[in-house]
């Protein structure tokens, strides 16, 4: 008998005759693209959002959010960051800025306007009619991330329908230390 051990790659996906593949049961199905750099990027340690974005410098950045996050973050004990920190040190230092170059993090969290590079990063929040198929309000929300989840939250505020429906005689409860 023998016996063969061949490592396993550290760096993924692994391609066979140009194509990469990964097992879906018990069959293998070829990978798509997004699915072949997301791998390899989880191959390495590191994410999309992390890399470094191309076309963008500092310039791109709104430097009084990142001076609002440090603040914010101090005031909350989350951080403790040093009065005299410049901005792009503290983003360097939690890698949201990689040789003097934002990443796309930094681009979707504290960009001028991020939908310049990602065009899809957009939220698009919609109030149907629940019998007709008709559409009662809508609002295509652009900005940062926590712009974007403010104008959301704000939309829902807006539309929420809350409804008391109240039936039978009220009843006086005992026990609750009220007379009766």
């Amino acid at each position: 008998m023998v016996a063969i051990h061949i490592k396993e790659n550290p760096l993924k996906p692994v391609s066979v005759r140009g194509r990469c593949y990964r097992r879906v049961g018990s069959s293998n199905r070829a990978m798509q693209p997004h699915e072949i750099a997301e791998t390899h990027l989880q191959s390495i340690g590191s994410s999309w959002d992390l890399t470094p974005a191309p076309k963008t410098t500092l310039a791109d950045l709104d430097f009084a959010k990142v001076a609002d996050y440090i603040k914010k973050a101090n005031e909350t004990g989350r951080r403790n960051i040093a009065s005299d920190e410049s901005p792009q040190t503290v983003l360097e230092k939690i890698g949201l800025v990689q040789d003097s170059k934002p990443t796309w993090a930094a681009i979707l969290i504290f960009g001028k306007d991020p939908q310049r590079f990602l065009s899809q990063a957009t939220m698009h929040c919609g109030l149907f009619d629940a019998d007709e198929i008709s559409v009662l309000d809508d609002r295509m929300v652009r900005g940062t991330i926590i712009e974007q989840v403010n104008d959301a939250i704000e939309f829902i505020r807006k539309n929420i329908r809350v409804a008391f429906v109240m039936t039978g005689e009220p009843e006086l409860k005992t026990g609750l230390g009220l007379p009766g």
